[in-house]
């Protein structure tokens, strides 16, 4: 009579997307440059929960154990040892112009890697300065998508990337890894930053230069005393990471001719060349091996932008445009406050670009904590 009984089966209903068709390229400009830019916030260790709290003035960064991990037992094997709290890295040098900032991050794409296919700027200081936008990076900094995007970096990484000004990720493509290159440009000083990591392993090279080691598979050197340059990458020696400082070699050709089409004055900017591999088929409904690049720049309005994408083929173009076109029309050819956004056609090039209203940001932010 007390038979066990099996259990049907639970059946999950699949959710919608968090982000809805229509936002997809409003958001790319914007999330793509602000996932790289909340590495500055958090990092993705499964057993630690990290917050980053600084003043303007200095940072510190302050680990916060998660609530299901063990305090830490030294007699224990399998306990983890508690990661230490970051030296302070005080800004000593006086806030420049947004000119200054975007000329130093364009100097810094130059000495990136030649078989860099993928290139990521965000000028830090012009996204704080603006609500909305600021609201978008801190968020996403906490979001656990984006901590899988931005992986494990160490402490003090953190810490100076933290109150940086502008920042710079390249790579051959995009993993779910830290395989790429940063470069970041603040208000500190280079001596203030080794000493951060005065207990990391370190290699003086032949030219007496000393470069500081990251984890397993980086290295840290400078390209003057404000602009720092990781390596984080197993294929790049400190030998190599020192070459590039010292000599400019620039991304792929293939990439730097997309860049080379983005406006100086710029905010975000961004560059995927085909080689990157990139699956864009879900996500912006493109075909894979299309060019992707653009821009953003912050105003007082909201942000300008001119996201665009080259299919390498007329009819893929032609058909994208076709259901872009009316998902951007819903949001913005009846509602003024939203901004205006078009889109425009050029043989295999399609493009979404205008005005993206701060009211819109804000509900964009506002999307994040759904």
């Amino acid at each position: 009579a007390w038979a066990p009984t099996h259990v049907a089966p639970m059946v999950r209903t699949p959710r919608r997307s968090r982000w809805p068709s229509r936002w997809r390229w409003i958001a790319v400009a914007i999330a793509i440059a602000a996932v790289t830019s909340a590495v500055v916030y958090v990092r993705s260790a499964p057993h630690t929960a990290v917050v980053v709290a600084a003043e303007r003035g200095s940072a510190i960064a302050v680990i916060v154990p998660d609530a299901h991990v063990l305090a830490y037992d030294p007699n224990d094997p399998w306990s983890a040892r508690p990661e230490r709290i970051a030296k302070a890295i005080p800004l000593v040098v006086a806030e420049q112009p947004a000119a200054h900032y975007r000329a130093a991050a364009a100097r810094a794409i130059s000495h990136l890697p030649s078989d860099t296919n993928v290139v990521i700027a965000v000028q830090l200081d012009e996204l704080r300065a603006n609500t909305a936008t600021a609201d978008i990076l801190s968020k996403l900094g906490t979001n656990p998508k984006a901590k899988l995007v931005i992986g494990d970096l160490p402490v003090c990484v953190r810490a100076l990337a933290r109150e940086s000004e502008w920042i710079v990720f390249g790579a051959p493509k995009l993993d779910t890894g830290n395989a790429g290159e940063v470069v970041v440009g603040g208000r500190w000083q280079k001596q203030d930053v080794i000493r951060c990591f005065e207990d990391a392993e370190t290699k003086t090279l032949e030219d007496g230069t000393t470069l500081v080691r990251l984890g397993d598979e980086g290295w840290l050197d400078f390209l003057d005393d404000h602009t720092a340059y990781l390596a984080l990458r197993k294929d790049v020696s400190a030998e190599a990471l020192h070459a590039l400082v010292e000599h400019a070699a620039g991304a792929a050709p293939a990439t730097r001719a997309l860049l080379a089409r983005l406006p100086a004055d710029r905010t975000i900017a961004f560059a995927f060349g085909a080689k990157a591999k990139v699956d864009w088929s879900s996500m912006l409904l493109l075909p894979n091996g299309s060019d992707v690049f653009g821009w953003g720049r912050v105003t007082a309005r909201g942000m300008e932008l001119d996201v665009g994408a080259d299919t390498h083929d007329a009819k893929a173009a032609k058909d994208a445009a076709a259901i872009i076109t009316p998902q951007i029309d819903q949001v913005f050819s009846s509602n003024e406050g939203a901004g205006k956004l078009v889109v425009a056609r050029d043989a295999s090039e399609v493009h979404v670009k205008g005005l993206v209203a701060t009211f819109t940001l804000s509900m964009m932010s506002a999307a994040i904590d759904r």
